[in-house]
């Protein structure tokens, strides 16, 4: 930590950080604090981010290193080829997204992007407009409580697909598995059944929607248990 190696320029209302060289210790820490409202964005190769409180909108790019938000009000960007992102407490749209890793969303109330190519993808407490989650090599964990007028699009192809609703959720469901089973908790009636078909089904009196594909894998709806 410190000003050493650290350069800092302005051009107008933009303030630039930059680091330099390395320490002889090898790992080095930059702390910032920003006013609200001031967009933040990030880049770097081989870098961890934590961020907490943000009042304003962060946007980050690093090819190594995992990312950590807690507390933001605003949108907020992701990216990282090689590392896992999680992201808890924010009230905005979320976008995030990894190559080599995971992706962790929490207590997210705005539409939320989450997708990975090698890792699993957990959308805990997420509602938004727009809820979509894709991985190729992984699982889905999603639990929303799928408000009216929200669309929720979970896509894996080797892996499982786990969702909680609540009991009294209402929304237009369609589930498809090819090598794999639909197993609901709770009884769901379906429409007529057709080979290499989606099944569809309602929830209550519909108002949302909720699409599961997966490849490879087993899909689960369950309803949230004490909520």
């Amino acid at each position: 930590e410190g000003r050493r190696g650290l350069e800092v320029g302005r051009d107008g209302d933009r303030i630039t950080l930059r680091m330099r060289g390395r320490d002889r210790g090898g790992d080095r820490l930059v702390r910032l604090g920003v006013p609200a409202g001031v967009e933040v964005r990030v880049e770097g190769e081989d870098v961890d981010i934590e961020a907490s409180q943000l009042a304003s909108p962060l946007r980050v790019r690093v090819l190594e290193g995992d990312i950590r938000i807690e507390g933001a009000a605003g949108t907020v960007e992701v990216r990282t080829v090689d590392g896992d992102v999680d992201i808890a407490d924010v009230e905005g749209r979320v976008d995030a997204s990894t190559v080599e890793g995971w992706v962790r969303l929490a207590r997210v109330r705005g539409s939320a992007y989450a997708q990975t190519m090698d890792g699993d993808l957990i959308l805990d407490d997420v509602d938004g407009e727009q809820i979509s989650a894709t991985t190729v090599d992984g699982d889905v964990t999603f639990d929303g409580p799928l408000s009216r007028g929200t669309a929720v699009d979970l896509v894996t192809h080797d892996g499982d697909v786990f969702v909680t609703v609540p009991r009294e959720a209402s929304a237009d469901v369609e589930v498809s598995t090819f090598d794999g089973e639909f197993v609901p908790s709770f009884p769901v009636e379906v429409g007529r059944i057709q080979a290499g078909q989606p099944l569809r089904f309602r929830l209550g009196r519909g108002g949302a929607r909720l699409g599961v594909q997966v490849f490879d894998g087993d899909i689960q709806l369950r309803h949230r248990s004490g909520r």
